[in-house]
């Protein structure tokens, strides 16, 4: 089983790159791989309207102390 533990979105020359950590975990509970990591570059137009959406929410909450 994948277990995504952060999602982090960075601002980058190329675009928004979104940035994925995760662990693995086997049948027995036990983990086969923790702190992994998989980046990639965000294409899809629902993606970035999500993102735009996260990042207009945090402004808000910024803005609103």
């Amino acid at each position: 089983m994948i277990a995504i533990t952060a999602i982090s979105s960075v601002a980058t020359g190329e675009g928004k790159r979104l940035v994925v950590t995760y662990s693995e975990v086997n049948d027995r509970g036990e983990f086969v791989r923790q702190n992994m990591k998989k980046n990639y570059v965000a294409t899809a137009e629902e993606t970035l309207a999500a993102i735009a959406t996260l990042e207009a929410d945090a402004m808000s909450h910024i803005e609103g102390e």
